[in-house]
């Protein structure tokens, strides 16, 4: 007997015992009835014991197909939130951190928050980059109008023109 079920069994089982039809779970999955009714049956063999009573009317969990369908709910489910959680890890890494300062206060403190942010976060960089104070309101009021919408798609970014005074700075870390 193998020590594993994979995935696409938990995907079989669960789609069987909603549709209750062997035939209509196989259209469901987008798999040929035969191919279906075969993995099945080879599941079977392995455990030992029936997943479902094959009836007139279609199939309904044995006590050991019951088990098995609570544990495809939970495993599909928890497979799902580790997908969604590294998903997000590998979003929030891949997208920069930016704050915004007023020049005056990061002119004397910008080395010792560059070495506080390497400490924080292990890859951390940083770069400063001036802005006038019409381009950070821009900014503002953009990032207020996709806080109001949902938008998450990205702009062009502000580019202080030559001999513009810079009134803030931004960092990128």
């Amino acid at each position: 007997m193998s020590d594993f079920i994979e995935f696409r069994h938990l995907r079989y089982i669960l789609a069987i015992a909603e549709s209750g039809n062997i035939t209509r779970a196989a259209e469901h999955l987008f798999l040929a009835q035969p191919s279906l009714s075969k993995q099945i049956k080879d599941l079977e063999e392995e455990i030992g014991d029936a997943i479902f009573e094959r009836t007139r009317d279609g199939v309904r969990p044995t006590i050991v197909g019951q088990v098995l369908i609570d544990y495809a709910k939970k495993a599909l489910l928890e497979r799902k939130t580790v997908l969604e959680i590294t998903k997000t890890i590998h979003r929030v890494r891949e997208t920069p951190l930016r704050l915004g300062f007023r020049l005056l206060l990061i002119q004397g403190c910008s080395n010792s928050f560059g070495s506080l942010m390497q400490g924080c976060f292990l890859s951390a960089s940083y770069n400063l980059r001036a802005y006038t104070f019409t381009q950070a309101l821009l900014a503002i009021l953009i990032f207020a109008c996709n806080e109001a919408t949902g938008y998450t798609g990205r702009y062009r970014r502000f580019h202080t023109p030559k001999g513009a005074p810079n009134q803030t700075s931004k960092l990128h870390v």
